[in-house]
């Protein structure tokens, strides 16, 4: 509105005569030159978006591809500022994605390109019946639902394909998404603040150092970037930064604590009093003798000191957990004299009178045979016997007509269904018959051994020549006794 009225203003002002060539030329030059303003303006307010072009897309010839890409390129142009080939080819990098795949990751095209709305046209044909999509997003208002146009059309010619991509976009809610005012952009860099403990140690951003800590690095863009410290004698600590987005206008901080490393060796330094003490360290006899210095591995350690006319010592010590050296003063203690043992007198002993000895006489001891039992008494095992025997034949017999032919109407053993099956009947009779003949024949043995009567006998043994003795010893008495029968 002002532009209009400052024209409108340089327009009706009233001239004299004889300056009005010269007048007319500078109303010319104020003319064109806020004419250029004015565009410019608009061509600078108009809003960033990238275009995904068609590739690859389903039963479609590479040349319709192209007049379709070109065609919504110029229509796109005259409502958005279109990013160029440089900055799509980023964006289609950054998301990984060609064609009408790009859906799902126009957000990384829109972050890649540098650009706030993201274009994805999309054209299948199948039987010359083609499907035109036309998909649109805002980066910066994710939560407004994107927009997705779609059309089709029968055995329609490049131009026509073109025709119906540009009817597309004149859709109003395109215009829409187009001013609705987007997000205040924030810095486009920021600040690392690196901080390490302790101070002093070596920053390297993707391999390059930049310094030591504390250190702030300024000018960093939104994107990842490797960190990594080191420190002489520290182990060296990595990390990953992401800086969040959208960025911060304070510095990102990052801290490291680093950890000592493990040392292999530890200067030690061994003292005795008095000097000159051999020392066995680890069970290994060092050839120097105290004092020393030497180096001992990380861990635990036993060491030994030794010196004539002093006692021995030994102990462990331990190596502390950081690099440090390790002192060890001694004191060895004398040995004490030594005392020469006196024989204790031996106790007289007096001789110990023997004890006669007296005979003694053990009880008499009766000898009884017990009586046969009545079992053996009885005539059972001849029954025993003949019952065996019995037995024995019957299942002899029953053995031997095992398998024949009942039928006696001349049959064969084909079609005569009744044979002798007594085999299991003849084994169980044999069984029992050889055990009852068995049985018959151990109890007529022992009967026949077995005394007919009890006979008893005392038996008197007598102990003869009985004769203790006891001998005094230094310490007491032997006692010791001796007999015969």
């Amino acid at each position: 509105m002002r532009l209009t009225g400052l024209i409108s203003g340089l327009l009706s002002q009233k001239q004299p005569k004889n300056s009005m060539k010269r007048a007319l030329f500078k109303r010319s030059f104020y003319f064109s030159l806020l004419s250029i303003l004015l565009v410019s303006t608009q061509v600078w307010a108009r809003p960033s978006a990238v275009m995904v072009p068609l590739k690859n897309s389903k039963e479609v010839k590479a040349s319709t591809e192209k007049t379709v890409n070109i065609s919504l390129s110029k229509a796109l142009s005259a409502k958005m500022s279109l990013a160029n080939v440089a900055k799509v080819a980023k964006g289609l990098k950054a998301a990984n994605c060609q064609g009408s795949q790009c859906k799902s990751t126009a957000m990384k095209v829109a972050q890649g390109a540098e650009a706030r709305f993201v274009i994805i046209p999309s054209l299948v044909n199948e039987f010359d019946i083609f499907a035109l999509k036309l998909f649109m997003i805002d980066s910066e208002n994710p939560d407004v639902a994107p927009l997705e146009f779609s059309e089709s059309c029968e055995f329609c010619s490049d131009e026509d394909l073109a025709k119906k991509f540009t009817g597309l976009l004149s859709s109003a809610d395109i215009d829409t998404m187009l001013s609705r005012s987007g997000k205040p952009k924030g810095p486009t860099s920021f600040t690392l603040a690196v901080v390490t403990s302790p101070p002093n140690a070596e920053v390297f951003v993707n391999g390059v150092s930049k310094g030591r800590s504390p250190l702030s690095i300024k000018e960093l863009k939104a994107e990842s970037y490797q960190l990594e410290v080191k420190l002489k004698g520290y182990v060296s600590e990595k990390k990953t930064l992401t800086p969040p987005k959208p960025l911060p206008a304070a510095p990102i901080s990052e801290s490291f604590t680093l950890k000592p490393k493990a040392p292999t060796s530890f200067p030690i330094i061994i003292k005795t009093k008095p000097k000159g003490a051999q020392v066995v360290l680890d069970k290994v006899k060092i050839k120097v003798r105290t004092p020393f210095k030497a180096k001992v591995k990380p861990g635990s350690h036993e060491i030994t000191f030794s010196l004539e006319g002093y006692e021995d010592f030994t102990q462990t010590f331990s190596t502390p957990a950081q690099e440090e050296t390790i002192s060890l003063n001694v004191t060895l203690k004398k040995l004490a004299p030594k005392v020469e043992a006196k024989p204790e007198p031996k106790p007289d002993l007096k001789p110990v009178p023997k004890i006669e000895p007296k005979p003694s006489v053990q009880p008499a001891l009766s000898n009884t045979v017990p009586p046969r039992p009545p079992l053996l008494a009885s005539n059972w095992s001849g029954a025993a016997l003949a019952t065996g025997a019995v037995m024995t034949g019957v299942g002899a017999w029953l053995l031997s007509v095992h398998g024949e032919i009942i039928c006696n109407d001349g049959r064969t053993r084909k079609t005569c269904p009744e044979i002798y099956n007594t085999k299991i009947a003849a084994g169980t009779l044999l069984s029992m018959g050889t055990a009852a003949i068995g049985a018959s024949i151990i109890t007529l043995l022992i009967r026949s051994e077995w005394p007919q009567s009890s006979v008893k006998s005392s038996v008197k043994p007598q102990a003869q020549n009985f004769m203790p003795s006891i001998t005094p010893t230094q310490g007491g008495a032997n006692a010791s006794f001796s007999f015969s029968f």
